[in-house]
């Protein structure tokens, strides 16, 4: 259960940014294989170290628990605000301030 969420939500968030397998196993500094694996259930999730979903989540904008199918969408546009505000070098709070 926990690969087939874990392979889809992966999937998804990288078809959703528009990279490639290529392009996310250069990101991830993984091999090809290793994502295509991931995406297709062949690695057990439970096998991988935490530290792999971990740079997963952060090359895929999204949060670990996304990943694993225990965090939900707007958890992903949180992190993705937080990348925005340390991108810019600016305090988050001033960031949400000058959107709202």
């Amino acid at each position: 259960m926990y690969s087939e969420t874990l392979g889809r939500n992966v999937k998804t968030r990288r078809q959703n940014l528009g990279i490639t397998q290529d392009e996310l196993a250069k990101m991830c500094n993984f091999s090809r294989a290793t994502i295509y694996n991931i995406e297709h259930g062949v690695v057990n999730p439970d096998g991988l170290a935490v530290g792999t979903i971990k740079t997963l989540a952060e090359n895929l904008c999204c949060t670990y628990g996304f990943l694993i199918g225990v965090d939900d969408e707007e958890n992903i546009k949180k992190e993705v605000v937080k990348k925005v505000a340390s991108a810019l070098d600016v305090d988050l709070r001033d960031l949400c301030a000058s959107v709202v």
